[in-house]
């Protein structure tokens, strides 16, 4: 019974990310054909995220209101009846709302089925966080190798995305039940910085890159010179490393310094940017091998983040904690989007990479800095 629970969350958690997965590639192309710049595009889907940043105190009281079983069960949904809703908007406005709407949903079902999963007496915990990020990856990457084999319609990927849900209350039903969430707790972000500020920032920097990359990844691709369907099998290389290599790494934290592997994590993405630019036009072979090591590195980056948040906090601590995680990476993403977005209008596709080098290279001085003067270790 103790694996059970755990391996329930996971799942509702691959189904939770594999809705997204369909609309990261769906959203951005559809909207570049009715003839919106990058920028726009990026604020569009910078709406997903902006939900959880403003009304996280709302959301939060919500959730200590209603308590898991029935918060899981309004937002998944809510989350069904706007993918349907979402086929009839196509005005800037509609797209706004739709996605804002989207994102709120969204959000909110990883922070408790993250704060749930973060809440049991775990033995590996580097394990099962390493599964959890594995789950968010697979199903983003699983999406858009859903629409590419089944070769759906925009309309008919709208209406996939909407029944996706469906396996996610059947699960949410067997095992909201067995759930000992503690609610209570008042959301205190100023507190969870203060204990946790690096592992706080390293989210702000995954959030950059998870947001950003898979939303412009296959425009990078298109204006590359690749069709739609080859360059959506790049977001997928890229997750399935964050699945995974990024696992791998998240194991490996177990038994080594979280601190070290944060390093190297962050080096690894600075280097695998850097060259992606040239190995785009070079080779594709190349350009798979840097995605992949890249999607293994910002995997692992999360994953350990997470695993540092389960150990450092009480569980009654836990929900706020994992609230602040989420603040933090969301704040990133919209970050990301908007930043890449301008870039990619200013400067062309390189803009996408330069800006995760930028960030990667700023944050990999600062955890060095955070390193050498805190006088309280990661681990």
């Amino acid at each position: 019974m103790k694996l059970i629970l755990p391996i329930f969350i996971i799942l509702m958690t691959l189904c939770v990310q594999l809705v997204s997965g369909i609309h990261y590639v769906t959203i951005p192309v559809l909207m570049s054909e009715q003839s919106y710049s990058n920028l726009w595009i990026g604020a569009a889907m910078a709406s997903e995220i902006a939900g959880l940043l403003l009304l996280h105190r709302a959301l939060h009281a919500f959730v200590r209101w209603a308590g898991l079983s029935v918060a899981l069960l309004v937002f998944v949904i809510s989350r069904a009846l706007l993918c349907l809703l979402m086929i009839q908007w196509h005005g800037y406005a509609g797209w706004l709302a739709g996605i804002f709407c989207y994102g709120l949903c969204t959000g909110m079902l990883l922070v408790l089925l993250q704060t749930w999963l973060n809440m049991l007496p775990l033995t590996k915990r580097g394990l099962w966080m390493g599964l959890f990020s594995a789950a968010l990856s697979l199903g983003v990457a699983l999406g858009p190798l859903l629409v590419s084999f089944t070769d759906l319609q925009t309309e008919q990927r709208f209406y996939l995305s909407a029944a996706l849900n469906a396996p996610l209350l059947l699960l949410m039903w067997i095992g909201a039940a067995q759930s000992g969430l503690d609610c209570a707790a008042p959301a205190r972000v100023r507190f969870v910085f203060r204990h946790a500020r690096p592992v706080l920032i390293s989210a702000l920097v995954g959030g950059i890159s998870f947001y950003g990359l898979p939303n412009f990844l296959t425009l990078y691709g298109i204006s590359s010179g690749l069709s739609e369907s080859s360059a959506s099998i790049l977001m997928s290389i890229f997750m399935l490393g964050s699945v995974s290599l990024g696992m791998l790494i998240s194991l490996l934290s177990d038994w080594l310094n979280r601190q070290l592997m944060l390093v190297i994590c962050i080096f690894v993405s600075v280097v695998c940017g850097v060259y992606l630019s040239l190995a785009m036009y070079s080779s594709q072979i190349a350009t798979q091998i840097l995605l992949y090591c890249w999607g293994g590195s910002m995997g692992g980056i999360y994953s350990i983040g997470l695993s540092l948040i389960g150990e450092r906090f009480h569980p009654s601590q836990q929900l706020p904690a994992n609230l602040s995680y989420n603040i933090m990476d969301s704040c990133g993403g919209i970050a990301g989007l908007l930043l890449i977005g301008l870039m990619m209008d200013q400067i062309g596709s390189e803009g996408l990479p330069l800006v995760i080098e930028f960030v990667g290279c700023s944050f990999l001085i600062y955890l060095c800095w955070e390193l050498v003067t805190s006088e309280r270790p990661l681990r």
